[in-house]
């Protein structure tokens, strides 16, 4: 009886038990390879979408600076010596709307005039040890090309504000630091090309500038320091200027879904060995919805990588990238598309009247009016600020419809959490390939039919090449009438 025990052990108990032991390693050992690759994936994707952010930060303090210093009453005020307007309707706004914590105005001698720190007014001369680090800046923008920029810009020739952006130490603290002349927002200029004021404006990369970061992006506890945290628990990637030299560092703890799939499956599995079949189905259905998350991760970041996170609409990178398919579409097989470049009219005055949380979900119910009328097949996008952009397969006519229609819509009242608010928008048109063969040439010339139709009187919109379009929405001259360029957006305050 013995001998038979001692033979059932050898030839079948401990061959079972072998084999089970040599299968629950391999799947350790293949679990925590495959957890490894996870981990060091999604921690290169958060790189990548740290870079991207930055990206985005930065383009925001330039749209910024725009609506702040391309101003003809801070122009005017500046020309008449106004430093207490220049401090509370730049400076200040600066602060309060965009995070801006250290605002300086310089003259045409480049000598600082108004200086305001966290929102208060300071002497400018705090300011003078600072001032040699923006040097750079400075000098492009005032080097012969920055001139032919400037004046190029204010002759209509170019939509672009002149400006330039860097990260940089200021203050022995990393920012990102933009430079850009003061200019009016109307035609022509009195100054000469480089002897406009500056606007300098700085958005310190601080904590509050990291929990921003965290919350858009689903970063773990995000934190800018001067040199990177050891690998592992945390990590880590540099924020350069535009030399390649490193500023600081953002550290974050990555996420770890690998790690976390091997600490709630192992366990199970070292358990479960006596009742293989019960564990090995346990262990598949863990596995899956554990990818299933893990890939519900990886689309939602995806998403995030190619969409506005406040409207959910498409962002730069996903109109660059339908632009060229549909411009490589219409080279091999024909057809026409649509490009509609639109800006939103005296939408700054909602924003300085109502606040940055109206001027949010006025974009937002913007976003939806658009949608609602966009074709099936079209993509509407939001390139910054108040800028978005149409791309539709569709003949003229059935764009300049469309266009009619949004500038009817947004035409229409907005209400805004107990305010109401009325703006317009105006439309740039160009067509492919009859106005532009190449992505790039489409863009600049639908940016050009709308530089035209804001010259043209506003809420309208306009061809490339064309006069601007008499089409208005129905009582649109009356709008013009009463709402002049630059003047505030219509907002009637209603009783909560």
């Amino acid at each position: 009886m013995q001998k038979n025990t001692s033979r059932f052990s050898v030839r079948f108990l401990m061959p079972t038990v072998a084999a089970a032991l040599v299968t629950t390693i391999a799947l350790a050992l293949s679990l925590t390879w495959s957890a490894q690759r996870i981990d060091v994936d999604t921690t290169q994707r958060e790189q990548v979408l740290i870079e991207r952010a930055m990206a985005e930060v930065i383009s925001q303090v330039g749209y910024a600076q725009a609506h702040l210093a391309v101003w003809d009453e801070a122009v005017q005020a500046y020309e008449r010596g106004d430093r207490q307007w220049l401090a509370d309707y730049l400076g200040l706004a600066a602060f309060e709307y965009y995070g801006h914590s250290r605002t300086i105005i310089l003259d045409g001698n480049l000598k600082p005039i108004v200086a305001l720190q966290e929102g208060g007014e300071v002497p400018p001369k705090s300011f003078g040890e600072q001032l040699p680090l923006l040097a750079p800046l400075i000098e492009n923008i005032r080097s012969r090309e920055g001139r032919a920029r400037i004046s190029a810009y204010c002759k209509g020739m170019s939509s672009t504000v002149p400006s330039q952006i860097d990260v940089m130490v200021f203050e022995g603290e990393p920012a990102i630091v933009g430079v850009m002349p003061m200019l009016p927002y109307s035609d022509g200029t009195s100054m000469e090309p480089g002897t406009e004021p500056l606007f300098i404006s700085v958005l310190p990369l601080d904590q509050e500038m990291a929990d921003y970061l965290g919350d858009q992006y689903l970063l773990s506890s995000p934190i800018f320091a001067r040199e990177p945290k050891p690998t592992g628990e945390w990590a880590h990637s540099p924020i350069i200027d535009r030399d390649g030299k490193t500023v600081t560092w953002i550290n974050w703890r990555p996420l770890t879904p690998g790690a976390r799939l091997v600490t709630e499956t192992l366990p199970t599995l070292l358990i479960g060995l006596g009742i293989a079949g019960v564990i090995i189905g346990f262990l598949l259905r863990n596995l899956r919805l554990a990818l299933k998350h893990l890939r519900a991760e990886r689309e939602e970041a995806d998403h995030r990588a190619l969409h506005d996170p406040l409207t959910g609409l498409g962002n730069r990178r996903l109109f660059d990238a339908e632009l060229a398919r549909k411009m490589a579409a219409i080279s091999a097989d024909g057809g026409k598309i649509a490009l509609l470049a639109l800006d939103l009219d005296r939408f700054k005055q909602v924003n300085d009247t109502l606040g940055h949380d109206a001027g949010d979900a006025l974009l937002v119910e913007v976003a939806r009016r658009i949608e609602a009328r966009l074709p099936a097949g079209g993509t509407l996008a939001r390139l910054g600020g108040d800028e978005f952009s149409i791309i539709l397969s569709a003949t003229s006519s059935a764009a300049a419809q469309l266009a009619g229609e949004i500038v009817s819509s947004l035409a229409m009242p907005f209400d805004l959490g107990g305010h109401r608010a009325t703006i317009g928008v105006s439309i740039g048109l160009a067509m492919a390939p009859d106005m532009g063969t190449t992505g790039t040439k489409l863009v600049s010339n639908a940016d050009e039919a709308l530089y035209r139709a804001k010259n043209g009187g506003r809420n309208r919109y306009c061809f490339y090449a064309d006069a601007p379009s008499e089409k208005t929405q129905a009582d649109g001259a009356d709008l013009d009438a009463a709402f002049p360029s630059r003047a505030p957006a219509r907002i009637t305050v209603t009783a909560a």
